[in-house]
């Protein structure tokens, strides 16, 4: 039934010039002053999504667009745009595997009772941070002259102040952990999370697929890119939504889209992070686009200076 929803986008009637806020609210059935105002609560797909709530819908929203099925249009307010890959997809030449993500977990809480329950579920050093943080925030609201929690939530402070990576130790909040399955040139490579990690790294070439108007899909000119890798931990794909809730977008995903590859912030200047090592394939007088992009945003940004 959502293939019918694919259809009535490709004849542009929900797509097209359409931001993604506004096509998760047809998709819910929502009455806005948008939906109502276009004509879109008469859509055939108006309501069809009801089955999943606005967080789900936001990220299949993100894993089209890092599939380079959907694009945006940066020059018309975030439009969603199909791109010219999405047609295998009408024609059902192509699937398109979507990752489930972790439901977020109910609170019903009140705001005080709630944050002595998260101060509590802390030890003694995640505690001392999560304080500092709290002090940071009401800081952050008064010069903001906002309510704290519009800066960040409780919640959202005591996830920030567990966060951890599995290299350390056991973690309840892994944003950084061992990768136990991944796809390689010859097919499906596995290894067991407590094994033995002698020669168990990703290592070696392996493709990365770029988010068209992307910044790192400038500096390579491309969307689709090999590069080197040698590491056996990676960024916890689950964490996606939260942390491109705070504007960092993932730009870079492996083929299958399970694997982060590339970050980037497109409200600055040059902020890339990469999971690859791209000065395997630098050279002096041919050097790594992304070392030659960083000297010319550099450049660039002295001149502004």
């Amino acid at each position: 039934r959502y293939r019918r929803l694919f259809e009535t986008a490709q004849d542009g009637i929900l797509i097209i010039d359409a931001d993604t806020g506004h096509i998760i609210d047809v998709l819910l059935g929502k009455e806005t002053d948008k939906t109502t105002r276009f004509g879109h609560d008469n859509l055939s797909v108006y309501g069809i999504g009801q089955e999943h709530n606005a967080k789900v819908w936001q990220s299949v929203a993100r894993q089209l667009v890092a599939a380079g099925l959907v694009d945006v249009d940066h020059a018309n307010y975030g439009a969603l745009i199909l791109t010219e890959e999405a047609r295998a997809v009408f024609r059902g030449e192509r699937r398109v595997p979507l990752r489930k993500d972790r439901a977020a977990a109910s609170m019903k809480k009140t705001r005080g009772a709630r944050s002595a329950s998260l101060a509590d579920d802390l030890d003694q050093d995640d505690r001392l941070l999560f304080e500092r943080l709290r002090r940071l925030r009401t800081q952050l609201a008064r010069e903001a002259e906002v309510p704290p929690y519009v800066v960040f939530p409780d919640a959202t402070l005591a996830g920030i102040a567990k966060a951890a990576s599995t290299e350390f130790g056991p973690t309840d909040e892994p944003v950084v952990g061992i990768i136990t399955e991944w796809m390689g040139k010859d097919g499906l490579e596995q290894r067991a999370a407590g094994g033995d990690l002698g020669g168990t790294m990703r290592l070696g070439a392996y493709q990365a697929e770029l988010s068209p108007n992307s910044h790192i899909a400038a500096i390579y000119g491309a969307t689709s890119i090999s590069e080197r890798h040698r590491h056996r931990y990676e960024v916890n794909a689950s964490y996606r939504d939260a942390l491109e809730s705070g504007g960092l977008i993932f730009s870079g995903m492996s083929p299958d889209g399970l694997l982060p590859e590339i970050v980037e912030r497109p409200d600055h200047p040059w902020f890339v992070g990469v999971q690859f090592h791209p000065e395997l394939k630098s050279k002096p007088f041919d050097p790594h686009p992304l070392f030659s992009g960083f000297i010319a945003a550099s450049l660039q940004q002295a001149r502004l200076v």
